[in-house]
């Protein structure tokens, strides 16, 4: 009688087995670290457009997005545990940069204000929303007074254009952020009979 072949278990020594084990082991290993990234990685607030110097957060503001930087928590504020919406920002943020809780401020406590400027004409291009501009003034009134700076590398707030034509006669509103320690200077300018200038830094020196 003719004995049916017995089921051996492959030796260790067979390469097949040996292969089989190492890629059991790296995807084990793989799916680890994959599922430690994962969470390490936290949630943050990053701006969805540019955000002046004075400029009040809102929801349009902001976009979440996932980091994995030391030292995230403290640095930036976490989505899934605050909204900065209502907070004023005490520096410039760039457009897709991560929003920092050290220039978040409650409005109550800000050093400053944003006022509107109302410019004769039209404004340079490089005056856009996020950029620094020098605010100078020349009393009307006098046929010999020379201009005089009323503030340097102020933030621009918001930026109002005529978009019907390349030329135009009207004024161009501009907000801007004024420190406290200027605020009174300012108003008085505008006030008097003075004409309120901006002059514009290239994109490289903002």
């Amino acid at each position: 009688m003719k004995e049916s072949p017995r089921f051996t278990l492959p030796r260790m020594r067979d390469p097949r087995v040996l292969v089989g084990i190492i890629l059991v082991i790296v995807s084990l290993l793989g799916t680890w670290a994959v599922v430690t990234r994962v969470a390490d990685t936290i949630t943050v607030w990053a701006a969805s457009k540019p955000l002046a110097s004075g400029s009040t957060i809102d929801q349009d503001s902001l976009t979440a997005v996932e980091v994995r930087l030391p030292d995230t928590e403290e640095k930036y504020v976490r989505a899934d545990q605050s909204s900065p919406v209502g907070m004023t920002v005490t520096g410039a943020v760039a457009a897709g940069e991560l929003v920092p809780a050290s220039v978040l401020v409650d409005p109550a406590h800000l050093d400053g204000r944003v006022i509107a400027l109302d410019i004769p004409g039209s404004l340079p291009q490089a005056v856009q929303t996020g950029a620094f501009v020098d605010v100078w003034a020349t009393d009307v009134k006098d046929d010999e007074a020379q201009p005089i700076e009323v503030l340097s590398r102020a933030h621009v707030h918001a930026v109002g254009r005529d978009e019907g034509g390349f030329t135009s006669t009207a004024d161009t509103r501009i907000e801007i952020f004024v420190p406290n320690g200027k605020l009174e200077h300012v108003l008085e300018v505008i006030a008097t009979d003075h004409r309120v200038s901006i002059v514009a830094y290239p994109k490289e020196s903002s």
